[in-house]
């Protein structure tokens, strides 16, 4: 059976990012006296779907609009 290990570190500022870059500022790293795993349960993402596909939707559009006004401008 599989086991889900903890760690607390002295300096997590110290951390380096890998592979990853954001602009977005770091949450703050918790304490590992604030983290609680609980059995039965779903993790949920922080990602409304509904959202995400509409803004998708309109990028697409502006895409397809872009492409129209350079094809108009390059046509003879």
């Amino acid at each position: 059976m599989a086991q889900i290990g903890l760690a607390d570190v002295d300096d997590p500022a110290q951390w380096v990012q890998k592979e990853f870059i954001s602009s977005a500022p770091m949450p703050p790293p918790r304490s590992i006296n604030t983290v609680s795993i609980k059995q039965g349960y779903l993790e949920l993402s922080n990602v409304d779907e509904n959202v995400q596909i509409v803004e998708m939707m309109r990028i697409l559009r502006l895409c397809e609009a872009n492409q129209r006004s350079l094809r108009s401008m390059i046509a003879p």
